[in-house]
């Protein structure tokens, strides 16, 4: 798969998971939760940010995946993580 088409396919599964979660949080309460989506800047200092990724803090060639992590949080409950994995068919 050429690289536009992997960066589409991850970002449709990115935002499919994003559904998901919104709907399976309860409606009403969607207003209490904080949510912070960062992604992994590997140009040092190495860090989690939430700002614009660009070629001053990051390096990632063409084909390599960047990581995102994402942050729900309610204030009253305990942290709870969301596993997605996406697989391949063909064995590859």
């Amino acid at each position: 798969m050429k690289g536009k088409n992997r960066f589409l396919l991850r970002l449709l599964s990115f935002a499919l998971v994003i559904t998901l979660v919104m709907i399976a949080l309860p409606l009403g309460s969607l207003a209490a939760y904080a949510w912070d989506l960062e992604a992994w800047q590997n140009e040092s200092p190495t860090h989690w940010d939430a700002g614009t990724m660009n070629g001053t803090n990051s390096v990632y060639q063409e084909g390599q995946s960047i990581p995102f992590r994402l942050t729900i949080d309610s204030g009253d409950s305990g942290p709870f993580n969301i596993v997605y994995e996406l697989g391949r068919t063909d064995g590859s």
